[in-house]
Formats: structure tokens, sequence, C-alpha cells
């Protein structure tokens, strides 16, 4: 790749944040960059592409990130797993199996303004992919001069999703004409397949409204069909924790229908988690089941499964269903947990796992 020109094409389209991520991702070869701004303001980091956001009171020496920050150099790690301070809440927020990390914090006026962040799979970034990074350094700065882009605004997000659900309209249009033509049964059930990502992706990005004279009428029927009438705990309260926000926003429209759930709550870290079912106690509006991942800063999905345990009595136990694809977070831990779901979340995983919630705790 010739980086003078990645230089110039950077140049160029400074200000179109989607088209900057494309760009280095195939300059570089990585399978991820992040470009974080940072609202001073706000006190967070923020890429509105890949929807991550990180709270700079979590961003520290006991992480790689905060590291890199004090230092205030560009970074390199052929293997982030042997740093000291790598922290995957913070470090590898997708919690995706990665190797090599390049970090370069951009500072104006001894003030940081943002962070580009590039990591690789297990092949991994060398040191000549290092300095070619270095030769582009004025370039990157450039992205973060628009003083509009460094203020976060949540929503901001549905423009994104806006042009995405146009796309997929056009992607689910090609499947459908592909299954109408198409006689071979094998692909026939690979369209099938890649439909329900899709439409999986769709309920994402347009999920549904929580109807609530339709969440009764479908207690109605299920009611009916009970030899055990027991409604006391027919409704429930759900808490989604989970500092992946993109994870939240899907588990939550897979959820958002479900005939059994009252209110739908979510938390981005350890402590906020526990913040809210403490309050919620309080207000006699207990949460019933909790979407708990592991990685997360302030307190790991362990520690809070720990304490919710010791805490809780027969009367008031939270479930606690696992959603991190960390087996060795959970190996030893079994019993704090009552069920487990991998990512990336399926609707027929979900609905399994509401449905054992509903026969095992709720009827």
């Amino acid at each position: 790749m010739d980086f003078s020109k990645t230089k110039d094409s950077l140049l160029k389209i400074s200000a179109d944040n989607i088209a900057v991520h494309s760009l280095l991702k195939d300059s570089i070869g990585a399978k991820i960059v992040d470009i974080l701004y940072y609202d001073k303001e706000k006190e967070v980091f923020f890429d509105t592409v890949n929807h991550v956001v990180l709270q700079s009171k979590y961003i520290d020496d006991s992480n790689l990130l905060g590291t890199v920050l004090g230092s205030k150099k560009p970074y390199f790690s052929m293997d982030i797993s042997k740093e000291k301070t790598y922290t995957p809440a913070i470090d590898n927020p997708f919690n995706i199996k990665i190797k090599s990390q390049i970090i370069i914090p951009i500072f104006k006026n001894d003030t940081i303004i943002g962070i580009i962040r590039c990591s690789q799979l297990p092949i991994g970034f060398d040191m000549s992919d290092y300095h070619n990074f270095l030769l582009i350094l004025p370039a990157l700065k450039k992205i973060f001069s628009y003083k509009e882009s460094n203020v976060y605004h949540p929503e901001l997000e549905n423009n994104h999703k806006e042009i995405a659900k146009k796309h997929i309209k056009k992607i689910l249009t090609s499947f459908t004409a592909m299954s109408q033509n198409c006689s071979n049964p094998e692909i026939v059930k690979l369209i099938s397949i890649g439909r329900e990502n899709i439409d999986t992706i769709f309920l994402y990005l347009n999920p549904p409204k929580t109807n609530k004279s339709f969440i009764q009428e479908k207690l109605k029927l299920l009611n009916k069909n009970k030899q055990k009438q027991k409604t006391n705990k027919i409704y429930a309260n759900i808490l989604i924790a989970d500092d992946v926000r993109i994870n939240v926003k899907i588990l939550n429209a897979m959820l958002s229908n479900d005939a059994i759930i009252d209110q739908i709550k979510h938390a981005y870290d350890g402590i906020e988690t526990i913040d809210i079912i403490d309050k919620c106690k309080e207000a006699k509006e207990n949460i019933h089941i909790l979407f708990l991942d592991h990685h997360m800063p302030g307190k790991t999905g362990l520690e809070i499964a720990k304490e919710l345990r010791e805490v809780s009595g027969i009367d008031n136990k939270i479930i606690i269903v696992s959603i991190t694809n960390d087996p060795e977070a959970i190996a030893n831990n079994k019993h704090l947990y009552d069920y487990h779901i991998p990512k990336p979340f399926s609707k027929e995983t979900i609905q399994k796992t509401m449905e054992s919630i509903r026969i095992d705790h709720l009827s």
C-alpha cells in the first residue's frame, strides 16, 4: 500500500467518518478501526461508526488504553495479551480474538482530543505497519479538527441506522428473489440462514415498540393454557448489563415484545448495574432477570454475580443469564448463573431461554 496516497486521501475525506474508517481498514489491513473522539464536557470517548462509548473515568493505568494516554506517545504491541495492563472491557470491547494493536493518541495543546486504535487478527501487524501508520499522523490529526465531531450526540446513531436500513431492505429483496428462483434445496437452506441473520440485524435497527395492551392480550391467552393459575410473578423486570452498547441494543430489540416482560433497563458498567438493582429494590420494582456480561469496567460480571448471590434471599433471587463468550469466566462458577447465552445473539436462543425461564421460574 502506498501510504503517501493514503495520506492524501485522508486529507480529502477527513470530515467523512465512515469513509475514514473504511480507508484505514483497507490501507493497514485492520480487523477493527476505532476513531474515538473525546467530549471533554461529557467526559467520554466515542466512536459513532462502531458505537463504542468509553467513560474517561475508567481509562487509567489499569488498562492498556489508559497507559498509552498517560505516556502521550503512539503505541504498538505485537501481542496485547502479554501486556500487563491489557483489560478486554476497555482494550477489546467487542471481545474478539485479536493479537496486535496500534494506538495513536491525538493531542492539541497538550490536551487529548481523540484516539485512533487499530486491532488485528492473530496474524497481526508488524513493525513496518506501525512505522507506515506514523507517516500519516498529520492526516490523522486533521480528522479531529472539526469541532462538531468532538461533541457526543447519542442521536447521531439514527443517521447511520437509516442508511443501514435502506441497504438491508435491498438485501432482503435479493434474498427473496434468490429463494423464489432456486430449486437446489441446499442453496435454499443457506439462503434461509442468511435471511434469518439479516432479519436479526433489521430487528436491531428497527425494534418493535412494546405495546402494553398487546402484552396483556398475550398473557390472557397464556393463562388459559395453564393448569396452575399463578400470576403474581408473570410480569418480569429485566436488566441488560454490557459495556458494549450495540450488544445491549440487539438484545433489547430481541426481548422487547416478549409477553412476560414489564420493563427493560440498561447498564453499561458494573457499578451502574449494582446501582440500578439497588434503586429498583428500594422502589419495590425488583429486577427479576439480569442479562450479565463478564468484561465490564467498575465490576466484572463474576463479581456482580457473587455479590447478588450473597445478598439475595429465596424470595427475591435474581435470575442471572450469562452473556459472555469467555469460557474461563464461568467455567468454575456455573453455580452463580441460571442460564448462558453465547454471542452473537440469535432470536432462537433468546426465545428458548425466555421460554425456559417462563416454565422454570414464572409458572
